[in-house]
Formats: structure tokens, C-alpha cells, sequence
């Protein structure tokens, strides 16, 4: 079953609004968040193998059975088929219509039986408590400062005692400078991690692993050919691929960097 608002005329949508209502009527395809990337094997390879990782650690961090799991900005509900494969419950969540339809659309398949769909704004739903699992990916860096705090700060009151945080976001690394710009009329932030880190503080949450993109990618291949799939060689292995991820951004300016929190 879905619960929705009513979706909003575009026109009343202001301009950071009103790009994610247009890429949600795009296909729902791994590259509709990046429309006319010129490296589309790549977003396609990589968002795979960051995927695979990251189901990976949620099963290690959170457990293989859940209650109750919120995806905040769920997109084309990429995540919510696995959430509701460990889950009791699932809340999907995100600004555009086309995102929830189609996030919907993959619950009602799923055969899952209790599950929420909703049409809203990421920085003030609220309507969830005692969730075990939280997923925020790539929400907080098209959120200023002071609205990413706001989303921590609510995410971690409504979290289950042990609950998890998985946060995912582009991040300025290395050689690469944090700054903030607008472009048609959308925010965006490209923080350092330690910022991230120092938001969560505030929030009231602790960060328990952390992991740029090439080191989870390097990660993620060492499990799926030295490892053999196996979590307990893939362990031992876990330094050499942060070691291999860290050599091949050196001189990286951006890396997609991913989160895993618990309440302070």
C-alpha cells in the first residue's frame, strides 16, 4: 500500500525542486541522475560495484532481519526491493512523482505486504519512528549546512536503539577544495568528509565506517575474485583494497564517499 501527497503543478516548484520532478520523468535508468554523462559505462560499472559493497556492509552493521527501513531520497527505488527483502517494514521517500512511481511500482513487484510510498520534501518528513535502518543516498549534498543538520538531527531521533545510518554523497577529496555553488537555481555541496563527520557529531551520531569510492570499488573486486565471495578472506584483504582505493585517488578532486552511523 502507497501514501502520497498531492503532486505539485511544476510550476509552483522552485528551480532545485523542479530538476529532480524533470529527471524523474526521465527513464528509470542508472543514468537519470546524471543525464548526459559523457562516461556512461563508467556510472554504470561503478554504481554497481558501490551498490554491491554497500549491501554488503548494511548486512554486516545492520543484520539480515530488520523492522522497520526508510530510504530518504529513494529515487527509482534502486534500494528499496533489497530493503524490503530484510524488512518488515519499508518507507520510501522522495521530492519527485516519478521517482515514487516508480520506487512504487518496484514494491508492489516485490510482493512486499506493508510498505509506504511518499511524495514529500526529504527535510521535514517525519512520519517514521524507531526505524533500524535509515538510507540517505546522495541527499545531503544538495542541502545547505543548516538543512543537513535538520535531516541528521530528525533522522537520529527517529532511530531504533542499534539503528543505522547509511550515508552516501560527493564529496571533495584530496587535492580537491570543499565549496559550495548553485546551478540552475539547485545547491550543491561537494564537503570534505571530516565536514560530514562534524555534522553527525552535532546530530548526535557517530560515524563507524567510512569509505571513498575507489577504495570500496577496490574493495568489492578483491571479494568478488581473491575473496571468492567470502566475507572472512575478503576481511583480511579489506587493507589492501582501502591501500590500492587511497593510491588511485591521490590526486582525485571528487570521490563519492559513503557513511555508516550509529546515535552517539
Amino acid at each position: 500500500m502507497s501514501e502520497s501527497s498531492p503532486i505539485l503543478e511544476h510550476r509552483e516548484l522552485p528551480p532545485a525542486a523542479a530538476t529532480w520532478v524533470e529527471r524523474g520523468a526521465l527513464p528509470p535508468t542508472p543514468l537519470a541522475v546524471v543525464p548526459g554523462s559523457r562516461h556512461a559505462g563508467w556510472e554504470r560499472w561503478s554504481r554497481r560495484q558501490r551498490h554491491a559493497w554497500e549491501w554488503r556492509r548494511v548486512r554486516a552493521l545492520a543484520g539480515s532481519r530488520l523492522g522497520l527501513t526508510v530510504d530518504l531520497g529513494c529515487g527509482f527505488g534502486d534500494w528499496v526491493t533489497r530493503l524490503a527483502a530484510i524488512s518488515e517494514r519499508v518507507v520510501a521517500v522522495d521530492l519527485a512523482p516519478g521517482f515514487v512511481t516508480e520506487a512504487s511500482r518496484r514494491l508492489e513487484a516485490s510482493g512486499h505486504r506493508d510498505w509506504r510510498a511518499h511524495c514529500q520534501d526529504v527535510r521535514t518528513f517525519t512520519a517514521y519512528d524507531r526505524a533500524d535502518l535509515v538510507v540517505l543516498g546522495g541527499v545531503l549534498t544538495y542541502l545547505d549546512d543548516d538543512d543537513a543538520l535538520d535531516v541528521l538531527s530528525r533522522v537520529r531521533e527517529r532511530l531504533a536503539r542499534g539503528g543505522l545510518v547509511q550515508q552516501r554523497d560527493w564529496c571533495a577529496v584530496n587535492l580537491g577544495r570543499s565549496h559550495h555553488h548553485v546551478v540552475d537555481g539547485q545547491f550543491r555541496a561537494h564537503r570534505r568528509p571530516a565536514a560530514y563527520r562534524e555534522l553527525a557529531r552535532r546530530a548526535g551520531l557517530i560515524v563507524v565506517e567510512e569509505r571513498a569510492s575507489s577504495s570500496l570499488h577496490a574493495e568489492q573486486l578483491l571479494f568478488q575474485t581473491l575473496g571468492l565471495r567470502r566475507e572472512g578472506p575478503t576481511r583480511l584483504l579489506a587493507p589492501l583494497g582501502c591501500a590500492l582505493g587511497r593510491v588511485a585517488t591521490a590526486w582525485a578532486a571528487r570521490a563519492t564517499v559513503a557513511f555508516f552511523r550509529r546515535r552517539a
